[in-house]
């Protein structure tokens, strides 16, 4: 791992968890009831999560057009700007990650710790043999979807209601970005990974790459599961339950 990697990473946890301490110097408004209280913690971590999905978003799509070699040849081309985009990625996964042990627990979010490690171990291979950064920034591109996800936790924070017109224009918008900038990247990189095995890449890699895109493509169909189930499939079932009954 260069030393760009590290010190980017260090900076980068650093800087998220100056963001969250930030949010309670008063220049955002503080949401109703526990959320403003007991569990305002809950509120930064949202907030700052969905900073983090636009910041790394931005990124992704940025590499992506300044340097669609990345594209074109996902497993040998290198760009330092790809690079710092997985080391601010990582940087999140470790600030994430030392909240939910702090306020969660392992029992409650081992999904999502899961994810952190898996993700966050394959960006650091890929920093120390400089291999596989079109993998990686294709595996940012969820965050564009992660922008609607953790902004819809926003707005429950707030207090909107599901039946809002604003909730209503989200929950699709969060669906659709859920297939297609989070599901479809993710079967892109499986395929990707499945089928760039090659003698020369080094064996750490060579472990990870097959490995790694099947769990997060099963964690992340799991998680788009639930999000349907919550927004649409128990909203028709509790109108019909409330028709049957009346």
């Amino acid at each position: 791992m260069s030393r760009f990697f590290a010190a980017m990473t260090v900076v980068s946890a650093a800087g998220y968890q100056g963001f969250n301490s930030a949010l309670d110097l008063g220049f955002v408004p503080l949401p109703p009831g526990k959320y403003a209280s007991t569990d305002r913690h809950r509120w930064r971590n949202a907030t700052t999560s969905c900073f983090s999905a636009f910041v790394l978003s931005v990124l992704a799509v940025y590499c992506l057009f300044t340097k669609p070699k990345l594209l074109l040849y996902s497993h040998t081309y290198y760009a330092s700007t790809a690079e710092a985009s997985l080391a601010i990625a990582t940087g999140y996964f470790l600030y994430d990650t030392w909240d939910i042990l702090i306020h969660s627990g392992v029992y409650k979010k081992w999904g999502v710790l899961l994810h952190h490690v898996l993700v966050a171990l394959s960006y650091y291979v890929m920093a120390t043999y400089r291999a596989e950064m079109g993998l990686g920034i294709i595996s940012l591109l969820p965050e564009i979807s992660a922008v609607f996800l953790h902004s819809r936790q926003v707005l429950l924070i707030y207090g909107f209601s599901k039946d809002s017109s604003l909730y209503r224009v989200h929950r699709v918008l969060n669906i659709a970005t859920a297939i297609t900038c989070r599901l479809a990247p993710i079967v892109f990189n499986c395929y990707l990974a499945a089928t760039g095995v090659h003698p020369e890449m080094p064996r750490a890699l060579a472990f990870l790459a097959p490995l790694i895109p099947p769990v997060i493509l099963a964690i992340n169909s799991t998680m788009i599961w639930r999000l349907l189930h919550s927004d649409f499939l128990s909203t028709k079932i509790e109108k019909v339950d409330f028709i049957m009954e009346n």
